[in-house]
């Protein structure tokens, strides 16, 4: 339908900061959007804010609380927001937080590091919860 192409609409912003006080950082991000497309509109926002410590020049520990509320009690499915969940069911959710504590070894800077930390995620809708953790890990390599 050409009439219902032409009402669709999409606005997003976002909002980003990295800021280090000598061995202290924190970074921070929010995000929102506004998805009109006829009947199923909606507004999610999501944002995260992650303290950081840097033991020397090799090693930080860091940690983050991460939260996303998808407007309606089917906007967030696991699967999309944890990698590898084991979600079994198909139900979708309306908000999420998740827990991270980890650190970072910088081997040559952020051209060449290991990241590796454990998070915990909570996900709910008014039919049930669910929660999901997990250990990370990620080689990071720029060239």
């Amino acid at each position: 339908d050409e009439t219902k192409a032409s009402e669709d609409e999409t606005i997003t912003f976002g909002a980003y900061a990295d800021l280090s006080f000598g061995v202290f950082g924190l970074e921070a991000e929010v995000m929102s959007g506004n998805f009109d497309n006829g009947s199923t509109d909606s507004s999610p926002i999501g944002y995260h804010i992650m303290p950081s410590l840097k033991i020397n020049d090799h090693f930080d520990i860091v940690a983050r609380y991460a939260y996303l509320d998808g407007d309606s009690a089917k906007d967030i499915d696991i699967s999309d927001t944890s990698r590898k969940a084991p979600d079994g069911s198909a139900e979708d959710y309306a908000e999420a937080n998740s827990y991270y504590f980890g650190g970072n070894w910088y081997i040559d800077g952020h051209n060449l590091k290991v990241t590796a930390g454990y998070e915990m995620a909570e996900y709910q809708a008014d039919a049930g919860d669910a929660d999901v953790s997990g250990f990370r890990a990620r080689l990071q390599l720029l060239f």
